[in-house]
Formats: C-alpha cells, sequence, structure tokens
C-alpha cells in the first residue's frame, strides 16, 4: 500500500494506459464497425431513391417460337453443320397450365439432326445457349456422322 502512495502519479499513467489499451481492444473496433454500418445504410438509402435501369430479359411469346427455330436451323448451316432433320416434341406443359390457371412460361422441346464436325456442332451449340437466353441445352448425343441435341426453348403462353 505504501507503493502506491508514494508512486500515485505511475499508479494513474497506468490505470490510464490500461483504459486506452482497453478501448483500442474492444470498443474501437465495433465503433468502426458501427460506422461502416452507417455508411451503408446511407448508401443504400439513395440507392432505393434512384430509378435502376436493369435490362429486363424479354420472353419470346409462343408466336416467336417458329422464328426462333428457323434462326438456330440458319445459325447451323452459316457455320457448316447441315440439319438433316428437325422436330419439335413436348410442346407446352400441361400442368404447369393448371397450376397457374393462365399465362405461364411453357417450354417446347427441339431435336435437331445434325451431320458435321463435332467440335462445330458443340461450339454452336453452346454459342446458342449462351447467346439466347431462352435457350437451354438438354441432350447432345454425337456419332461419327454427327449427331444429334435437344434444345429445350422456353416461352411465354398468354391466358387462353
Amino acid at each position: 500500500m505504501a507503493f502506491f502512495k508514494k508512486n500515485i502519479r505511475a499508479c494513474l499513467v497506468a490505470f490510464a494506459f490500461l483504459n486506452l489499451l482497453e478501448f483500442c481492444i474492444f470498443w474501437n473496433p465495433a465503433y468502426r464497425n458501427l460506422r461502416n454500418l452507417q455508411k451503408e445504410i446511407k448508401y443504400w438509402k439513395t440507392m432505393s431513391k434512384t430509378s435502376l435501369d436493369i435490362a429486363i430479359p424479354k420472353v419470346p411469346t409462343r408466336d416467336q417460337f417458329l422464328d426462333i427455330v428457323e434462326g438456330c436451323r440458319a445459325d447451323f448451316l452459316q457455320a457448316g453443320v447441315k440439319v438433316t432433320d428437325l422436330k419439335v416434341e413436348g410442346f407446352g406443359m400441361q400442368e404447369n397450365r393448371a397450376i397457374s390457371r393462365g399465362a405461364a412460361i411453357d417450354y417446347a422441346l427441339l431435336r435437331l439432326h445434325l451431320q458435321g464436325n463435332w467440335e462445330t456442332i458443340i461450339s454452336q451449340l453452346e454459342g446458342l445457349e449462351d447467346s439466347h437466353e431462352e435457350i437451354y441445352i438438354q441432350e447432345i448425343m454425337l456419332d461419327p456422322t454427327g449427331g444429334e441435341g435437344v434444345l429445350r426453348i422456353y416461352y411465354y403462353s398468354p391466358n387462353e
């Protein structure tokens, strides 16, 4: 006890140093997080007040389906792949129609029989899938003369 009475100044400095250390360890990171959250809240409030110009993909209608099919065939022919047969399978989804009771997003399966180089066929199928948001590759079967691909093409089917 006598030590503390003689060195009161040293004890006060040590106490102040420990409080500063405690602030740096515990309070300062929490304060920084609070400031970051306040900045983020301010940012999102300004974002909600401004209008966003987001490009919403346009889903083609059933009337445009044949144009999409013809475009697929033309892309293959332009790349040097011969389309020997083209069949539309599974046109529309009746279970979707029953659930939605009106307008719905349907799909049709397009089976293409192709003759040409495998690499060209695969690159064209991937190109179709990348360039058209409504076209997805469902199945590819390759044989020595070419191959066969099944595309799933989505379209908007209005209320009937």
